[in-house]
Formats: C-alpha cells, sequence, structure tokens
C-alpha cells in the first residue's frame, strides 16, 4: 500500500541520500508525496522520516517545498509533529529550521500531551532545551492544559541541572512548583533525588574547599540594595569591583587545575537553593491534607537518607510537624537519618532544642528504637565510601553507636526488640563481619609497614657500626669523626631513625597481638596505628637525611657536585611513601582526634 508505493522515497530518505537523488524521486509523485505516509512501519511523511533521521540537509530542502500549516498536521498513524520529533532526538539545527517556517509548532503536544520543549527536557537534550525555551512563550508552559508541560520542563531543569532555566520558569509561574508532570512527578521529589545539587554533598580537600568559599557565582554577589541618598558613582563602583573579581576568576581559570569545575558547581548549589526555598514557598501555602499529594513526605524522607540537610531544614522550618510523620515502617526522620548515618541532618534535629526527648523513644513496627536502629549495619553498604577501610567504618560505627547512646533514656539502653535483642546484642549481632574485616585489614596494613619497619631498622642498626669512611686502624676511631659539621648529623639521623623505626615495629607488633574487640576499634587500634605510621614516616626521612650526610662526607673533597643531585634523588622514595600512605593517615587521625561527625548547628 502507501509503503511499497513510495518505497523507494522512502528508502532515500530514511539513509539520507543526496537532495538531487530524493528530489528525482519526489518528482515520481508530485501530487500528495510531501503529505503522504511514506514510513511503513511508524507512519510519518517524507518530512517526518528526514527529521527522525537527522538528515539537515534534507529537511532544509523539504521546508522550503512545504507550506507553514504542513509542519503542524499531525494524523493518527502519526500523532507528533516533525518539531516534536526533533525535540525527542536532540537535532537542534532540525530545530531552528522548523521553527522558522512555523512558530505555532511549538505550542503543538505530542503524544503524551507535551510540548518540543518539554519534550526535548523529558530526554536531557540540553543544547535543544536551551534554544526551544529561547523561543517558546511562556503562557505556552503554564497556562490551561500545557501546565503539565511546565511542570515536566521545570522538573527535567532539576534533573539535568539547569537550575537557571528552573529559576526563570518558577519566577513566571510559581504554581508550577507544585504541579504534576507527565509521569505524576513534582518539582520537590526530584530535588530530593539531586543530592549533589546542594553544598551538603561536601566532597571537597581543603584547598577546594577555599576555592569554593572565594569563588563568584553571578547570582550569589546580586548589587545590595542601595538607600535612596546613594548615588549613581556608588552604582558604578560596586558594578565594577563585581565585574573585575568577575575578571579575576576567569583569568584564574586556565591557571589553576579543577576551579572552573568547582565554581560551576558552587553556581549550581547558589541555584539549587533559590529553587528550593521558591517551591518550600508554596509548599507552605497548601492546606493540611494536599503536602501528602505533592509527595512532600515521600521527598522529605528520601532527602533524608541521601543526606540533604538543605531540603530537610526547609521543609522543617514550614512545618515542623513533619519531625514526627512516620514512613511505612513507623520511622520518623531522625529515626531514618541514624539507620542511613546521616550525621548532618542528626546534628540539625538534635540541635532543635527538646525534640530529641520527644523522638528518642519512639519505635518502629518492629519494636527497633533509636539506639537498635544504629546497632544495624548501615543499609546498602552507606557507610563504606566515607571512610577507607574496614577497621575505620567500625570505628565510625562504634562512635555513631556512643553518640546515639548519650541522648536516650536508660531504659532504652536493654529494651528489647521483636527478636529479643537489646542495643548491644543487635551491634554486636550486625558487626560480626565488620569485626572480621577490620580485624584482617589492621593486619595487613601493619604486616606490610613491618616489613618496611624492620628494613630500616636493620640499615641504620649496621650503619651506626659501619661508619662512614671507615675507621682509623691506630686509634680504631671513625675516620671522618673530626668533621663535626657533617659526621654529627649523620650521627644524629642516624640514631633517630633506628629508634623511630624499632618504636614502629614495636607498635606495630602491638596490633597484631591485640585482642580485637568491639571497642579497640574505638581507640585502641587506630591509636597504635598512628603511632606506628607516624614513627615510619619519621624514621624513613631521618634514614634518607643519614644517607645525604654519608654522601656529602665521602665526595665532599672531590666530587661533591654529584651529592647534590643524588641527594634530591633522596627525597623521591619519601615522598612517594607519604603521598601513598598519608591520606589513610590523615583520615584516622581526624577520625580518632578530630572535632568529631557530632557538631550541633549554633544557629537553631
Amino acid at each position: 500500500m502507501c509503503g511499497t508505493r513510495y518505497w523507494d522515497l522512502f528508502q532515500a530518505v530514511f539513509w539520507g541520500e543526496s537532495w538531487e537523488r530524493t528530489k528525482s524521486l519526489l518528482d515520481k509523485h508530485p501530487e500528495d508525496c510531501l503529505t503522504a505516509i511514506i514510513s511503513p512501519a511508524r507512519g510519518g511523511t517524507v518530512l517526518h522520516v528526514a527529521v527522525s533521521g537527522g538528515h539537515l540537509h534534507l529537511v532544509e530542502k523539504l521546508v522550503e517545498l512545504m507550506s507553514p500549516d504542513a509542519l503542524t498536521t499531525t494524523t493518527r498513524e502519526c500523532p507528533d509533529t516533525p518539531l516534536n520529533i526533533a525535540a525527542r532526538c536532540g537535532f537542534t539545527k532540525i530545530a531552528e529550521f522548523l521553527v522558522k517556517k512555523n512558530l505555532y509548532s511549538l505550542q503543538i503536544p505530542d503524544q503524551d500531551g507535551l510540548v518540543p520543549v518539554a519534550t526535548a527536557s523529558r530526554f536531557g537534550h540540553k543544547d535543544t532545551i536551551r534554544y526551544l525555551y529561547a523561543v517558546t512563550t511562556k503562557e505556552t508552559l503554564i497556562e490551561g492544559d500545557h501546565r503539565k508541560s511546565g511542570a515536566t520542563l521545570l522538573i527535567g531543569a532539576i534533573f539535568h541541572d539547569m537550575y537557571d532555566i528552573a529559576i526563570d520558569l518558577l519566577d513566571h509561574c510559581p504554581q508550577l512548583a507544585i504541579a504534576f508532570d507527565f509521569t505524576g512527578g513534582t518539582a520537590i521529589r526530584a530535588l530530593a533525588t539531586s543530592p549533589n545539587a546542594f553544598p551538603s554533598e561536601g566532597l571537597y580537600s581543603i584547598w577546594q574547599q577555599w576555592i569554593y568559599i572565594c569563588a563568584p557565582t553571578y547570582y550569589e554577589r546580586d548589587i545590595p540594595s542601595l538607600d535612596v541618598g546613594d548615588t549613581k558613582r556608588d552604582h558604578f563602583t560596586i558594578e565594577a569591583s563585581r565585574w573585575l573579581y568577575g575578571v579575576v576568576w576567569s583569568a584564574l581559570n586556565p591557571l589553576v587545575p579543577g576551579i572552573k569545575s568547582i565554581q560551576n558547581k558552587k553556581r549550581i548549589h547558589v541555584q539549587a537553593l533559590k529553587v528550593l526555598k521558591c517551591i518550600c514557598s508554596q509548599i507552605s501555602s497548601l492546606d493540611e491534607s494536599e503536602p501528602l499529594a505533592v509527595q512532600v513526605y515521600e521527598s522529605l524522607f528520601t532527602a533524608t537518607k541521601l543526606g540533604i540537610v538543605e531540603i530537610v531544614n526547609e521543609l522543617i522550618k514550614i512545618n515542623p510537624n513533619l519531625l514526627l510523620i512516620p514512613d511505612k515502617q513507623n520511622r520518623n526522620i531522625f529515626q531514618v537519618a541514624i539507620l542511613y548515618r546521616q550525621e548532618k541532618i542528626f546534628n540539625l534535629i538534635c540541635g532543635i532544642s527538646g525534640q530529641v526527648a520527644l523522638l528518642s523513644p519512639l519505635t518502629d513496627n518492629d519494636r527497633n528504637t533509636i539506639l537498635h536502629l544504629v546497632g544495624k549495619s548501615p543499609p546498602s553498604s552507606q557507610e563504606q565510601g566515607k571512610m577507607p577501610g574496614a577497621a575505620l567504618q567500625m570505628q565510625r560505627e562504634l562512635q555513631w553507636f556512643k553518640e546515639v547512646e548519650k541522648i536516650v533514656p536508660s531504659f532504652v539502653r536493654e529494651f528489647p526488640n521483636l527478636k529479643g535483642l537489646n542495643p548491644g546484642e543487635m551491634f554486636t549481632e550486625e558487626h560480626k563481619k565488620l569485626v572480621e574485616e577490620g580485624e584482617k585489614w589492621m593486619k595487613d596494613t601493619a604486616g606490610s609497614c613491618t616489613v618496611v619497619a624492620t628494613l630500616i631498622t636493620t640499615f641504620t642498626f649496621a650503619a651506626a657500626f659501619t661508619a662512614p669512611g671507615g675507621f682509623n686502624q691506630d686509634s680504631g676511631f671513625p675516620i671522618f669523626l673530626s668533621d663535626k659539621q657533617l659526621f654529627f648529623p649523620f650521627l644524629i639521623s642516624d640514631s633517630l631513625s633506628l629508634f623511630s623505626s624499632s618504636t614502629s615495629v614495636l607498635m606495630f607488633l602491638s596490633i597484631y597481638t591485640s585482642r580485637y574487640t568491639e571497642e579497640d576499634f574505638l581507640e585502641l587500634l587506630p591509636k597504635r596505628l598512628i603511632i606506628g605510621l607516624s614513627t615510619l614516616f619519621f624514621s624513613m626521612a631521618t634514614m634518607m637525611v643519614a644517607f645525604c650526610v654519608t654522601l656529602f662526607l665521602i665526595l665532599s673533597r672531590q666530587y661533591d657536585w654529584v651529592a647534590i643531585p643524588i641527594s634530591l634523588l633522596a627525597g623521591i622514595p619519601v615522598t612517594l611513601f607519604i603521598v601513598l600512605q598519608f591520606p589513610i593517615f590523615l583520615d584516622m587521625v581526624r577520625s580518632t582526634y578530630g572535632p568529631g561527625l557530632f557538631i550541633r548547628p549554633k544557629k537553631k
């Protein structure tokens, strides 16, 4: 039928053959070939087939031959316009040609009821979204039946980190904040599944944090409001300083690695917070029963599990009763935060006066208190990405248990759940495997470090009795003993290396002979490993100092120039050892001696 009649034309357009070839086939069927259905499988005109294949050279010529109305015609076989298809596939250039031919096509929905810009948002084509959003009127997205398209675009902008579009949409139509997209989702639920959009993500090193704090965002540094008496000169000064600040950072972008990505991340954070506040402003105006309908409760628990403290904070501000809302397991967000080890949300709720006393005795469907929940292993290995090594993970679990134990009433510590286990018994039962893994990790680490420390001890001990240059046969004293400027530094550095490496060996041996009870992982084992590693670092550094001094003693009279480059090379193994082992050493020091996880916010 139609597929057989236009089969040669369909083949030419589908495979993107030249316009001359396509035009010759069009001339064979001049009466209706531009509007006829030529696709045998899915339906569609010659323009539909050219657009779906992304053949820009064919689309340009076909659009010239067709009337503007032909670009908006849909049929039962093909319910989508060519622009709908271009938006779905992300063909921005093709969309531009179609829009220039007929602006009205921007308002025609596809088979899912979405206008083209919303369709592009659904499939995440950022360039196409930006173009179509620039040429689509706001009324097309916010009025009547098109409200679903506006909500879909808003949620797509959130998912794809296009918060500038989300902000602009909410400025024109704040009601989109509580509208449903074509799948039944809402903006607050989309934000609750985007932890990377908020500052609580917190995955920065020290220097990255400094860059993050100083980086401009162009949304955060708005011009402050001026009093009536301020002059135009004040405006000029503020604008000039803002422009200069941006120029300086733009100049630093190619010089400092990663600075641009951190600046972009901060911009996303600032914009996402603005979107969140707008959404929460709309939620605060809802009636008592409506938050459930717009997925506020579901979003609150999702944000709690992912540790998005900004969302939890804003929602609690507008409705403190959300602290008591239970999920299907009869757990409130305080219990969920403890179960998923989200310390920032835990600290937030603990900072709200009186709420801990109200929430801590509550139990879930299994009669688990919050102390039982902290005794359970975190779901989906929640803590494994936060601390390296099973021993430090076990330390983190113990710190959590001790902290929650401080805030619960005394009777909760012996309260049995449905399985008859009190919190301490549940902790022991749930963490048996982690204790075994922690013991293995500790012994493996101590074993590898013991080998290095033993070798250093052997070398430095032998060097003390085979002094550089040997001994005088008559007096029995070292030959270079008279050179006090170099010989005594050799003796001191060699002795320090020997003593520190011996200490390191003893500390690592004590790790091997430990009992490996649960409590040992809290402080005893980490402290021993910290002392062992720090003395090992020191012994390796002083050993290299002794080696360099020996070179200068031996070669100083004739070949002193050789000693300098060799001494520089001696720093390579020390540097490599520190680079490879220092991160885990720093993690242990922070975890054992640092301020800790549980810091209450100063502002309630």
